[in-house]
């Protein structure tokens, strides 16, 4: 069971009691905590979320190393929510049961192509391999990755972040 499922099922207070990691919304201002300055972010925490040309909303998570913002936004070089927000904006490329492929170019001045831009969304409470499962079953994994094609690592240049 997840944190988070966890904590719907018994309440807030008792997860923390056992040291679980829940992010419950906030119906009024919270009081800091003393130790909220070593509490670790949780996976599911969203950072924000973009509209698809076919009105979905498509969330991005903090996520970890397998996906999510941690994910991509080291190794791959895209430290601009915009750039998540631009190529997402328009109808998915590929789609493939709950696999959603979008992408973009960032093009200079001229018009030559920079970076050939793609971002890879799960619409669906859980991973494709099933290890990451969201409790509200109504809300999307969103972004798993995102990467520059036909550059090395597939890291983006730093033109990607000035847009």
């Amino acid at each position: 069971m997840s944190d988070e499922g966890y904590a719907q099922l018994f309440g807030a207070d008792r997860a923390e009691t056992k040291s679980l990691t829940v992010d419950l919304p906030q119906t009024g201002p919270t009081p800091p905590r003393a130790d909220a300055a070593v509490q670790v972010s949780h996976w599911s925490v969203v950072k924000f979320v973009s509209k698809d040309g076919e009105g979905k909303n498509i969330p991005t998570r903090e996520g970890n190393s397998k996906f999510g913002w941690r994910h991509f936004s080291g190794p791959h070089n895209i430290h601009d929510p915009k750039v998540i927000k631009i190529v997402t904006s328009e109808r998915p490329e590929e789609k493939e049961g709950a696999r959603r492929v979008y992408g973009g170019v960032l093009t200079n001045r001229l018009g030559a192509i920079l970076a050939r831009i793609k971002v890879i969304a799960q619409y669906s409470y859980k991973t494709a391999d099933g290890d990451y499962e969201l409790a509200d079953h109504s809300h999307k994994i969103g972004t798993i990755t995102a990467y520059c094609e036909r550059v090395p690592r597939n890291k983006c240049p730093d033109a990607v972040n000035e847009t």
